[in-house]
């Protein structure tokens, strides 16, 4: 492990999110930021949790003085982490319509 892979809270990326995010271009710097400032928190199953910025929070954040670049590469992205072992397992953006459900609040796909 690097030192570069511990994130916020003490997080670190599994292999698998390490080739995710650079598969998508998703940056370490975006991954942190996203586990931060996380306001969309849903279950998604086997004791995973996803982690996600709302609209909402992004205007937040643009009134707090984060930049314009900063936002736009925090802007739909996904981090899904395992809470117990303090590993962010994947990454992705969600901007397919498909996607929405990441931003559900209430039962979440693998609990149908």
């Amino acid at each position: 492990m690097n030192r570069t892979d511990v994130l916020h809270g003490n997080y670190t990326l599994t292999p698998h999110a390490q080739r995710a995010a650079q598969q998508r271009g998703i940056t370490l710097q975006t991954v942190q930021c996203v586990l931060y400032n996380a306001d969309v928190r849903n279950h998604r199953g086997e004791g995973k949790m996803s982690f996600a910025i709302s609209k909402k929070k992004m205007r937040q954040l643009q009134t707090q003085g984060y930049s314009t670049k900063t936002l736009e590469r925090v802007h739909a992205v996904v981090v899904l982490v395992e809470p117990l072992n303090k590993k962010v397992v994947s990454v992705w953006h969600s901007f397919k319509k498909s996607s929405r459900r990441d931003y559900k609040q209430d039962n979440t796909f693998s609990a149908r």
